[in-house]
């Protein structure tokens, strides 16, 4: 296996085992037009 592919494993398998453990939360956040007021979709954020 090549550095960047092992690099990507560790990612994936680092990431799945964070969220079966909880320590993922995600928040969503409105995008709202500032001119307008107009809601227009939202931001996801994964912490």
């Amino acid at each position: 296996m090549t550095g960047a592919f092992e690099r990507r494993l560790w990612e994936i398998n680092s990431t799945q085992n964070a969220a079966c453990a909880g320590d993922i939360a995600a928040d969503v956040q409105p995008i709202i037009n500032a001119q307008s007021g107009v809601f227009e979709g939202v931001d996801a954020l994964v912490r």
